[in-house]
């Protein structure tokens, strides 16, 4: 799930989900898991690089989501499913 590249939102909004919106879509599909991706590869928009996982934290804090629940993986990583 995409959670990054998305400020300024009145910009971005129409292109790019931001993490509360990607925590809507993985509870609205109903996903058992979830990985985090289009975030710290570059400085495409205004955010930090690593802005997007502080507020993946926030909003899947909020959502009483479990860790494991919506992950984020390294620019690189393998995840194996």
């Amino acid at each position: 799930m995409p959670i990054g590249a998305d400020e300024p939102r009145w910009f971005m909004a129409p292109m790019h989900l931001n993490p509360a919106e990607a925590v809507r879509c993985h509870q609205d599909t109903g996903a058992r898991r979830s990985l985090a991706m289009h975030w710290g590869t570059f400085q495409l928009t205004a955010e930090g690089l690593d802005d997007p996982v502080h507020a993946l934290t926030a909003a899947r804090t909020a959502a009483g989501l479990a860790d494991h629940a919506f992950e984020v993986v390294a620019p690189g990583a393998t995840v194996t499913v």
